[in-house]
Parts: C-alpha cells; sequence; structure tokens
C-alpha cells in the first residue's frame, strides 16, 4: 500500500502530532494522549491491511508481547486494528533515541561499551526467551578479538552453542577482560614531541596528555583530538582534572592554570609561584587546588584563585597528593614524604 502521513489523526486515544520515523514495514509517530496531556507514546503503523484471516494472528502476538516487563524492551500499550484494517501498536515513547542516533554509522565503540549494550541486550532477549518469544532477527557484531566466542554463538550444532543469552554475554565480557596483560591496545601518535603525564577524565571518556607543545584531550573510544590547549611554549611539567571532569588544572613555569575541560578555554591563571609550578592537584570536593614548585606548596581558592595558604619548605620537591578525604596533603623531596594538615576553610 502506498504510505500516506497520517500526522493529525487520532489512532486509539492519541492523535499523531510527529513522525519520527518511516521504514518499509511500518511508519512510527509521536503520540499525544487527546486526555492526558502530559502522556506520550509511540505510536507504529504498519504498512499492510489484514486480511480476516491474519487479524486473529496478530492480536494474539501483540498480546503476547504486551504481556513482557522489563526494563530493556520497549512496552506496548495498547494495540488494535483500524477500520482500514491497517495494525498498529502503542508503545512506551523513548525520548532519548535510538543506538544509531548515539553512533551513527562508521562511528567505533569501545570494547567495554559493546559489552555494556550486549549484556542489555541479552537480558532482554533472555527473559524473552524465558517466555517462549524467539526474536527472528537477532544480530549481534563483535570486534575481531572476540571471534571465538562469536563463532561459538554461530556453530551450526545447537548443543556446541552457549546455553542462553545471557551466557553469550557474560563468555563475551570475559574474553574482554581476558586479553593478555601488556597489550598496547589504543595509541594516540598527533602529540609532535615526548608525552610528559597523562591522565583519564573522571567519567573514562576522555584522555588528557601533556607534553612541550601543550595538553590534548583524546576521545578514548576513538582516539581522536577533542581539542588541543598549547599552554606554555616551554611546556607543561603537570596537570589534573577536576573530580567532575568539567576542567584541567595545570602548571608550567609561568605558574599555575585551570582551563575548561570542553574547549580549552582558560579559567584563572595563578601567578603568584616565584619560579613557576611544577605540579598540581585538585581536592577531592573540587574546591582547592594545591600547587608545588622547590619553594614550597601554594594552597589556592579554586572559586576566585586567591592563596589560601602557603607551605614553605626549602627543599621540597614537586609531587604533590591530597588525601580522600581533604584533610592533608602529602609531599616528596629528597629525603622521604611529608603529611601535612591541609587548611580548610
Amino acid at each position: 500500500m502506498a504510505n500516506q502521513d497520517r500526522t493529525g489523526q487520532q489512532i486509539g486515544s492519541y492523535r499523531l502530532v510527529q513522525l519520527l520515523g518511516s521504514g518499509g514495514f511500518a511508519d512510527v509517530y509521536l503520540g499525544q494522549h487527546v486526555r492526558l496531556k502530559n502522556m506520550q507514546a509511540a505510536i507504529k503503523v504498519l504498512h499492510v491491511h489484514l486480511p480476516q484471516s491474519h487479524r486473529e494472528g496478530f492480536l494474539l502476538g501483540a498480546e503476547t508481547i504486551a504481556l513482557l516487563k522489563h526494563p530493556h524492551i520497549i512496552r506496548i500499550l495498547e494495540f488494535d486494528i483500524d477500520k482500514n484494517n491497517c495494525p498498529y501498536l502503542i508503545m512506551e515513547y523513548a525520548p532519548n533515541g535510538t543506538l544509531h542516533n548515539h553512533h551513527p554509522k562508521g562511528s567505533t565503540l569501545s570494547l567495554g561499551a559493546v559489552v555494556s549494550y550486549l549484556k542489555q541486550i541479552a537480558e532482554a532477549l533472555q527473559y524473552a526467551h524465558d517466555h517462549k518469544i524467539i526474536h527472528l532477527r537477532e544480530k549481534i557484531l563483535v570486534p575481531p578479538s572476540v571471534e571465538e566466542v562469536v563463532m561459538k554463538s554461530l556453530a551450526k550444532d545447537p548443543k556446541q552453542r552457549f546455553e542462553s543469552a545471557q551466557a553469550f554475554a557474560f563468555a563475551l565480557e570475559q574474553s574482554l577482560q581476558s586479553t593478555p596483560f601488556g597489550t598496547t591496545l589504543v595509541k594516540y601518535c598527533d602529540h609532535p614531541s615526548s608525552v610528559d603525564s597523562v591522565a583519564w577524565s573522571p567519567d573514562g571518556k576522555h584522555i588528557a596528555s601533556a607534553g612541550y607543545n601543550g595538553v590534548r584531550v583524546w576521545n578514548a573510544a576513538n582516539g581522536k583530538n577533542v581539542f588541543v590547549h598549547n599552554g606554555n611554549p616551554t611546556g607543561i611539567y603537570s596537570f589534573a582534572w577536576s573530580s567532575d571532569g568539567k576542567y584541567i588544572a595545570s602548571a608550567d613555569i609561568e605558574g599555575a592554570y585551570i582551563w575548561n575541560a570542553a574547549d580549552g578555554k582558560n579559567v584563572f591563571v595563578y601567578c603568584d609561584h616565584l619560579h613557576g609550578a611544577y605540579s598540581i592537584a585538585w581536592s577531592p570536593d573540587g574546591k582547592r587546588i594545591a600547587s608545588t614548585n622547590y619553594e614550597g606548596v601554594y594552597i589556592w581558592n579554586v572559586a576566585d584563585g586567591k592563596n589560601i595558604f602557603v607551605y614553605c619548605d626549602e627543599f621540597l620537591s614537586v609531587p604533590v597528593a591530597w588525601s580522600p578525604d581533604g584533610k592533608h596533603i602529602a609531599l616528596a623531596d629528597h629525603d622521604g614524604v611529608h603529611v601535612w594538615q591541609a587548611v580548610l576553610r
């Protein structure tokens, strides 16, 4: 049958307000409940006129699927066949889109992300299988590194396959974790000179690396450069992410800096160091920064850049670290490690 835009029409208790997508099998609309103004649904209208002999099969199948209640399965709220013999399904509306929206064709996903998605799919499939429902178009695409697990799932002899979809997902996760220690998974090679320090963002989505040509922030999944913060031409000695991942603090011969981790723009410059800054660390609550040079350690207020306190020791070296509760600071020099009580104000 020829497809027609049904926007504005009413199906069941919902008015079709927007065409969300169209395929060879059906059109999907955003539906607004005619009485409950805050209730929306996704309405799938099939491109077929069901003959009388097929009506019962459609209704029975829709009823079976409507009984499934699982966090990774879109629920069917209503279903029926309209006066033109066109079947439709009224389903929960998922406003955040599909995996294809989040990862367009050509995107590179980390193995961790693939396993996370597959575990959710496997849980949903297992739930459906437990309720005697089999999806005949299940497709799983995985990287070559887990080929052995995939080939077992596709074995011709059913007895050689995994006992369940969940067993497959577990084996896939284990294969990822069993990558030999010391194996290089990804290498980022765009630094013009050597890399002196590196750190993950708190959410694990980005990696920052620093050297004489500034700090580069990378997408951890595909190795693409997000941006370059050039900093001081003499090089950045140390840097650290804030606990919320929104800012990066860096230290160089000019002093200490805070800059926006999203675009590399400077937020604050702390220039009270007499001979530059060599190491830098955020307090766990993100309110203070400790930066050091060979004269001592400086504690800064992140909000306004004011110096809160200076610990002076003639031979303090560069490494500095906060305790997890933010009450102490550890410093290293030529004769050992010094622990100080942090100024809490």
